[in-house]
């Protein structure tokens, strides 16, 4: 009777104290028809000692969907590949309203700085960690402010300076002790690798993969930001960079909420995350990246999101319950 379902070894699937050495069934948490067929083995298997066999194919029995989707005969199921057209046509309408140069913070100022400034742009990309993102990519301007200049040779030259600078209320971050840190590294590879001038990360036309890594060798940035910072660079500041089909998502609580409870992804995991992105959508993986963190940010917020108002309303399956574990702004 258990020929239907994908049968498992239980300590092999589930490492922990207490895991059974048997073989088990494995079904998704909104599998129903697979939870009802379940039910109804386990009931005959009760009931007599050699039960026959239920295929899933039989008219009353629905045929199992693959792990985290819902039946297709439900209205409201669409496609991934209607989820991932539905975020690039969000982010085609929302850079096509855009006017002017790109808008990172309220402020033009700061804005202008941090993208006409390369060392700033790095900052930026640093910061953008725990607190909000208008807050961080103002933070290299106000830094230069409190500082009276933002050259990485004086960075790297005044720790002292820097780091209080940072914590001079307001504070230009909430990671004290660990931001100024990143602040003054970022300034001494700069100077060590790239002659001072952070605009020599980027300005040899890069691959994406290339570019990516430069910037995951920055302490304080990591997948998240180096992905993050590849697709801004290209797409809002116009930086030539080859092979752009290099790109990734970052992996990024807005994110992964929509890949979540969209159904693109079935679990929380950053390689299995990328890979989707990859699979659905490989000639620019990463352009999925900005308007799944928007619709995240504005309306797949943590708890209860607005499904209503939201783009993807007509075509997301709304499986909200998966996303519930992850929380931040």
């Amino acid at each position: 009777p258990y020929e239907a379902f994908t049968l498992v070894d239980h300590r092999s699937a589930i490492n922990a104290p207490y895991s059974r050495n048997a073989v088990a069934v494995e079904l998704a948490d909104d599998d129903a028809a697979g939870w009802a067929h379940y039910a109804s083995v386990r009931l005959l298997l009760r009931n007599g000692p050699d039960p026959p066999s239920i295929p899933r194919t039989d008219a009353s029995q629905p045929e199992r969907l693959p792990s985290g989707a819902l039946d297709p005969r439900v209205p409201q199921y669409r496609a991934p590949e209607e989820i991932v057209r539905s975020l690039i046509t969000y982010s085609d309408a929302h850079h096509g309203q855009a006017q002017g140069p790109p808008s990172f913070t309220p402020d033009p100022d700061a804005n202008a700085f941090v993208s006409d400034d390369p060392f700033a742009f790095l900052l930026g990309v640093i910061f953008d960690q725990g607190i909000i993102a208008e807050r961080a990519w103002a933070a290299p301007y106000q830094l230069r402010q409190r500082l009276g200049h933002l050259d990485p040779h004086r960075v790297a030259g005044a720790p002292d300076r820097v780091r209080a600078a940072v914590a001079q209320p307001p504070m230009l971050h909430r990671y004290i002790k660990v931001v100024p840190g990143w602040v003054i590294q970022a300034a001494e590879i700069v100077n060590s690798r790239y002659g001072g001038d952070a605009a020599r990360i980027w300005n040899d036309r890069p691959t994406a993969r290339e570019l990516f890594d430069r910037l995951d060798a920055f302490p304080g940035i990591g997948q998240k930001k180096a992905a993050m910072a590849v697709e801004i660079l290209e797409r809002d500041l116009g930086i030539p960079i080859r092979e752009i089909s290099g790109s990734d998502i970052a992996y990024d609580v807005h994110v992964r909420r929509v890949f979540l409870r969209t159904g693109l992804a079935d679990r929380d995991d950053l390689a299995h995350m990328r890979d989707v992105a990859r699979i659905a959508y490989p000639q620019r993986p990463g352009a999925l990246d900005l308007p799944a963190w928007m619709i995240g940010r504005q309306w797949c917020r943590a708890g209860i999101p607005d499904c209503a108002t939201c783009p993807l309303t007509a075509v997301c399956p709304k499986l909200t319950d998966r996303a519930r574990h992850i929380r931040g702004a």
